[in-house]
């Protein structure tokens, strides 16, 4: 895992360097030019291009009208963090790298109730390479969700459940897809002996009284929203304004529900009609990361069905992963959707575990190549995810 997790940041750190001599500057967002009176060095500077300049003005100035779209939780650490750093950019790389670092130990100790131990490495390796993982060392929030996630998990495996509770709740506050870490926890609840729900009402009740503790956890990301959308109700009168709040931004969400199916359908008359360009590829690469997602997770599904003895954790990932991709898509775009599969971690389960090591590689060289090339174009400012 080392070793892997040194040949990631190397990779990146060469992606920094070389990616301003092939690529022009593509200043497809209109602010970057405000980090400059930070004062870092460019490398590090262009870790925060696109949203990195929304959480500083949140942590700095707390929030201005539609930047409520981003979840406290990231700006808070930025801000606590701060106090002592006074270069917010700085606190920001510093909370993902440690929140990241944490999350990769946790991990490790939780797979061996997710897959076979020849499988840990391919498990990290998958991860790293994934082609939109530099999402963990840039300002973003997938680091810090990425720790609270498996955090929960672990610390609900372990009977810690104060460390689950904080977790969970904390990881609500991060970003939307945080309440459905519900899903994992609850499947631990009510599954017992290797079945994965319980035989009568009896019975389910049983499991509710006695694992209460559990039960909390699973309410905590619940607690989590209400806290944001009560300060939500308090601050400008919507409860539910970080939802229509992202119209504000150009990905071209709506904030009215709109089906998967009608937004496949959205992108075959755009792939149909429109011109080749930039951003037709950028939307072909949306609708194929989406549809792998799906296939992944539907194989993963069903093969832990089919067994005898069910793995309530690891099918309660495997809907988590669902809801990780399904409810953006929710929106009407398939915006993002690459940088969002990361979070499904089933997937990287699913990759780790293929039989064929020569299909393994094949994929992870794709992989690899992807992961440079869309590095690349986002530290020269292509909005690619």
């Amino acid at each position: 895992m080392v070793f892997a997790f040194l040949i990631w940041r190397l990779v990146d750190f060469v992606v920094t360097l070389v990616a301003p001599r092939v690529l022009p500057f593509a200043n497809f967002f209109s602010y970057g030019d405000q980090m400059l009176r930070y004062h870092v060095p460019e490398y590090l500077r262009k870790l925060t291009n696109f949203d990195g300049i929304f959480f500083i003005r949140i942590a700095e100035h707390g929030y201005s009208y539609t930047e409520q779209a981003y979840f406290p939780m990231y700006p808070l650490m930025i801000r606590l963090v701060g106090v002592g750093l006074h270069r917010p950019i700085i606190s920001g790389l510093v909370i993902n790298f440690t929140a990241l670092v944490i999350g990769l130990f946790l991990l490790y100790k939780l797979l061996p109730r997710l897959t076979a131990r020849a499988n840990y490495l391919w498990v990290f390796v998958f991860l790293f390479a994934y082609p939109t993982s530099y999402y963990f060392g840039v300002m973003y929030t997938e680091s810090l969700f990425f720790l609270f996630l498996v955090s929960t998990l672990y610390f609900v495996v372990q009977k810690k459940f104060i460390f689950a509770f904080s977790a969970a709740y904390a990881a609500s506050l991060t970003r939307v897809p945080g309440v459905f870490i519900s899903l994992p926890v609850l499947a631990l609840l009510i599954s017992r002996e290797g079945r994965l729900f319980p035989q009568s009402l009896h019975e389910l009740f049983g499991l509710l009284k006695s694992g209460w503790r559990t039960l909390c956890v699973a309410l905590a990301p619940f607690l989590g929203l209400a806290t944001y959308s009560l300060y939500l109700w308090r601050t400008v009168g919507d409860p539910l304004f970080f939802i229509s709040a992202q119209e504000s931004f150009g990905a071209h969400r709506s904030s009215h529900l709109i089906t998967p199916f009608q937004v496949l359908y959205r992108y075959l008359r755009i792939f149909l009609t429109a011109n080749i360009s930039f951003q037709y590829f950028v939307a072909l690469m949306e609708v194929f990361f989406f549809a792998i997602a799906i296939l992944l997770l539907a194989y993963d599904l069903i093969s832990l069905l089919k067994v005898k003895k069910y793995q309530p954790l690891r099918i309660g990932l495997n809907l988590f992963s669902w809801t990780n991709i399904i409810v953006p898509s929710l929106t009407g775009t398939l915006t993002a959707m690459p940088r969002y599969t990361l979070m499904s971690l089933s997937i990287m389960l699913v990759l780790a575990e293929l039989k064929s090591r020569p299909f393994k590689y094949t994929i992870l060289g794709v992989m690899i190549i992807l992961h440079i090339i869309y590095f690349g174009l986002f530290i020269q400012g292509y909005y690619v995810t």
